[in-house]
């Protein structure tokens, strides 16, 4: 984090995996608007994207661990990664990373339709990420899964068979998939899965002070109702369109999940069956 002038700090944070990936959209909107409210008196913040090279989770926490081309990330949340990097634990977009919709191969819709137990969802093949923490999630839970590096490469491999399952964030798969309708996937219509789970700001262990100008800032979005707003803006679509009050939910464990997740304050946290 770097002061371009008296009073201004430039706060950098990573730039999307792809020219055409959307999913950043929100995050960077919140986090401007956190840092309008929250700055301390006679700051001001500016956010730019860092000047890397697309990178892979994996490799972006390294550089925030390093503090030296990275300010801010978001992502999912582990034990680890609170270990490795300073959390702001407040849920994104309503703590929604814990629900998983699927795309599959448009002619396997059907196969879908019976599964209702997590008994009968093991025996579905599924791919994630390497890097990603819903891997350690779905594995812990029993489900089969393949792995791999490359984002873009999952959905030519789910087209192609390797697997048959590929769970998506609320917030990413009605994008994902119009990108890739050329492959003939398609959203899933039957199942969700379910699991507590949360995407956080992230910064460097030792800028305590941009968490504390995050924190301020997001809470005063959740008091004035922006936060809500911003969840509507971006996702209100997405949210009634997956249905999930209308789906099988499959419940999982979070093994990876943080002893100091905020699951007691339940207005931090999507739930279908409540009216935000």
């Amino acid at each position: 984090m770097a002061r371009a002038g008296a009073a201004e700090i430039v706060v950098r944070y990573p730039p999307p995996e792809a020219n055409s990936d959307t999913r950043n959209f929100y995050q960077v909107e919140l986090l401007a608007l956190a840092l309008r409210l929250g700055a301390a008196p006679g700051d001001q913040y500016r956010m730019e994207p860092a000047n890397l090279p697309s990178m892979q989770q994996i490799r972006v926490v390294e550089e925030l661990k390093r503090g030296e081309l990275v300010d801010v990330m978001w992502t999912v949340t582990s034990i680890e990664r609170e270990n490795d990097l300073l959390p702001i634990r407040i849920p994104l977009a309503g703590g929604t990373a814990g629900w998983r919709i699927a795309l599959v191969r448009a002619a396997d819709v059907d196969r879908f339709a019976d599964i209702k137990t997590l008994r009968e969802l093991r025996k579905v093949q599924m791919a994630q990420g390497h890097d990603w923490p819903d891997l350690k999630i779905l594995r812990s839970n029993g489900i089969p899964v393949q792995a791999s590096t490359q984002y873009q490469s999952l959905f030519r491999m789910l087209a192609s068979g390797r697997f048959d399952y590929f769970p998506r964030s609320l917030d990413e798969i009605w994008g994902e998939q119009r990108e890739h309708a050329d492959m003939k996937l398609v959203v899933e219509p039957h199942i969700a899965l379910h699991y507590a789970s949360a995407s956080y700001y992230f910064v460097n262990r030792r800028n305590t002070a941009l968490a504390e100008a995050i924190r301020r800032g997001l809470e005063k979005t959740l008091a004035d109702g922006s936060y809500d707003r911003l969840i509507e803006k971006y996702f209100g679509d997405m949210l009634r369109r997956a249905r999930l009050s209308e789906r099988t939910v499959i419940e999982m464990e979070n093994p990876v999940l943080p002893p100091q997740t905020p699951l007691k304050r339940t207005e931090l946290w999507y739930d279908p069956k409540r009216v935000r």
